[in-house]
């Protein structure tokens, strides 16, 4: 495998090319974790169909690169202008939120701010404090194996929320990673946790047909979105490298500058199957146009300029 990742500054020629009819769309999305699902349950065929040691590992692969390919395809739901969650909208997230643990909304809430915030002590994923220290490898990747879990106790927690207010604040703070010390929105909290009562429904579901039918999930699922966990890690870590030390920064930083802590991810093929599916490996150049669905991030790379100052 070979990855690197690559400094890129992207201002758009507003000449050659527009936003328009650029943004995510649900059936798009859809149809893309379609295809996604479709290749999970070929290597769930595949795998069933030998004992093959080689086989079972080839097949775990896959399910963990496709469930990363899901996370992409939520990443792109959540930065779409969903002012009211269809039945379309509703689809895309059962399909690629549900079974990574997540949901449009709890998407939406850190990873936004982390747009916002990118670099700064208000950063969800990786603050100065952490991404100054240069966390070794190891410790991001038992970060990454932990999510999945952490994330399925958030749906737990945020359903107990809605009835027992106290909980938001730890709610909010510990599962959907918000760095403000400022008043945190009841709404939009409540908007995150009824979402996850919808997680916590087909969680509980999907587990007991497991257990009436004592189907088989440790190879098939279990371990591959851990991987999942893992993959997340070390592509976040790709993205955003550790910077020199300074100090800490409260406001967010002018373009240019998010720039310096925002690389592309250049990957062979098989880091491209597994850690930057649907484009997240063009991660500048979507920090540059967050509203543009993954399939068009290479158009925006093609029309882009390079000047040796980026301006916000």
């Amino acid at each position: 495998m070979s990855t690197v990742h690559v400094k890129t500054k992207y201002v758009l020629d507003k000449n050659k090319t527009t936003l328009n009819g650029w943004q995510a769309d649900p059936n798009t999305l859809l149809r893309a974790a379609i295809v996604d699902w479709a290749v999970i349950v070929a290597a769930w065929l595949v795998m069933s169909a030998t004992e093959s040691v080689l086989v079972t590992v080839i097949g775990v692969l896959t399910i963990a690169g496709r469930l990363h390919a899901l996370g992409a395809i939520l990443h792109d739901a959540a930065h779409a202008d969903i002012r009211h969650k269809s039945m379309q909208w509703r689809l895309v997230e059962a399909l690629a939120g549900w079974p990574i643990s997540s949901t449009i909304d709890a998407m939406r809430y850190h990873h936004l701010r982390h747009h916002r915030y990118v670099g700064t002590h208000k950063d969800p994923y990786l603050p100065p404090k952490f991404r100054n220290k240069v966390l070794p490898m190891p410790l991001l990747y038992a970060r990454g194996l932990l999510l999945p879990g952490w994330w399925t106790i958030r749906s737990v927690v945020g359903v107990l929320s809605l009835y027992w207010s106290q909980l938001q604040p730890g709610y909010a703070r510990l599962f959907l990673q918000e760095r403000s010390e400022q008043t945190i929105s009841n709404i939009e909290l409540n908007q995150c946790a009824k979402a996850d009562a919808g997680q916590l429904c087909a969680h509980i579901l999907v587990l007991g047909i497991i257990m009436v039918w004592q189907l088989p999930y440790l190879l098939t699922y279990l371990i591959p979105l851990h991987i999942t966990g893992v993959l997340n890690a070390r592509r976040l870590a790709l993205e955003h490298p550790p910077v020199t030390k300074g100090k800490i920064v409260e406001k967010p930083l002018p373009l240019k500058h998010q720039y310096e802590i925002t690389l592309d991810i250049r990957a062979g093929w098989l880091d491209h199957w597994l850690l930057t599916p649907h484009n997240l490996g063009l991660h500048a150049a979507h920090h540059r146009y967050p509203s543009v669905a993954y399939r068009h991030l290479p158009k925006c790379q093609g029309h882009a300029v390079r000047p040796d100052n980026a301006t916000s």
